[in-house]
């Protein structure tokens, strides 16, 4: 039989230095999502604005759940990423543009097969979201909450 040997182990982290360092590394990540999430759950945005809805944006909102539209649009940056951004659809395109894209589809987004009264549903949620900021933001630096006038008012 032949012997070699034995040498010194190589050099390397212990079992238990690993697993420490590996919880130490997940644990980071954790605390460093968690306070993302709650940095952008709480922030009011840039105007802290709300956008209140008319009877007939309320239903339009409901039409925009039904059909998914966020799977491929955004309000305010978030959302899909297929579609535009539609936070002020209504100042761009007016409003005749915009039922006649959702009438007739245009570009990647397809006929959605709407009925006249959920496009006019629809154009009036995008109406009363174009009410509620503006995105993006116009001025730099952004400003990321409302400050205080004088008068003590939100600007």
């Amino acid at each position: 039989m032949l012997y070699f040997p034995v040498s010194e182990p190589p050099l390397s982290p212990t079992p238990d230095a690993l697993s420490r360092l590996n919880r130490w590394v997940l644990s980071s990540l954790g605390v460093s999502f968690l306070v993302m999430s709650a940095g952008v759950f709480l922030d009011t945005g840039a105007t802290g604005k709300t956008a209140l809805f008319s009877p007939s944006g309320v239903e339009g909102k409901k039409v925009w759940n039904e059909n998914n539209c966020m799977v491929c649009h955004q309000f305010f940056g978030m959302g899909g990423y297929l579609g535009p951004d539609l936070t002020n659809v209504i100042d761009r395109l007016g409003p005749e543009t915009t039922a006649w894209v959702l009438r007739n589809g245009r570009g990647s987004m397809p006929d959605m097969n709407l009925s006249d009264a959920d496009i006019a549903a629809l154009v009036a949620f995008l109406s009363d979201m174009t009410t509620a900021g503006t995105f993006p933001q116009k001025s730099w630096p952004a400003q990321w909450f409302p400050t205080a006038n004088k008068n003590g008012d939100d600007s």
